[in-house]
């Protein structure tokens, strides 16, 4: 993500609470890009990228309601499930942003493969990938459910077939 995703993609407006908008237990999850943002300027440049999550049934997760300590809706109306992984704007060979663009689906041109410093905003929002979430406690305390890894989607089920023959 050079240059012309920095002109595509929005600055995300400032955080107004340091409490955690969703809790999911610890483990890999089916997971969708859904939006790239950036924050910060300067040093503190940060690209944002939000995944929603999916259950073992293959549909979205979904906030808690009201009966399990969620919030007052119907549940019709319950939010799924996104979490926010951020990066650094190194490309750098083992950063956090290039092991997420390595892990997204990539078009192909007339050389082969897209760069990942060339794939386009369009082609990534969508894109499939598996995630591994782990709860931690940041700084003030809070406990977060963080995406600490982003696997190309069939990644994990490839590990665990070799482990299994």
């Amino acid at each position: 993500m050079n240059k012309q995703n920095l002109s595509l993609v929005k600055n995300s407006p400032a955080q107004k609470s340091a409490a955690p908008w969703f809790h999911v237990p610890d483990g890999f999850y089916d997971a969708q890009l859904v939006d790239v943002t950036t924050s910060g300027t300067g040093d503190a440049f940060r690209f944002r990228y939000t995944f929603r999550l999916f259950g073992a049934d293959g549909l979205p997760l979904k906030e808690k309601n009201l009966e399990v300590g969620g919030r007052r809706t119907k549940t019709e109306n319950l939010k799924d499930i996104t979490l926010i992984r951020t990066t650094s704007p190194s490309m750098q060979e083992g950063s956090k942003r290039r092991q997420i663009l390595s892990a997204l689906p990539r078009g192909r041109d007339l050389l082969g493969s897209v760069p990942l410093e060339e794939m386009e905003l369009s082609d990534m929002i969508g894109s499939p990938v598996q995630v591994l979430v782990l709860n931690q406690k940041n700084r003030s305390g809070h406990v977060f459910s963080n995406i600490t890894e982003v696997f190309s989607p069939d990644l994990k089920k490839q590990n665990l077939r070799n482990v299994n023959s």
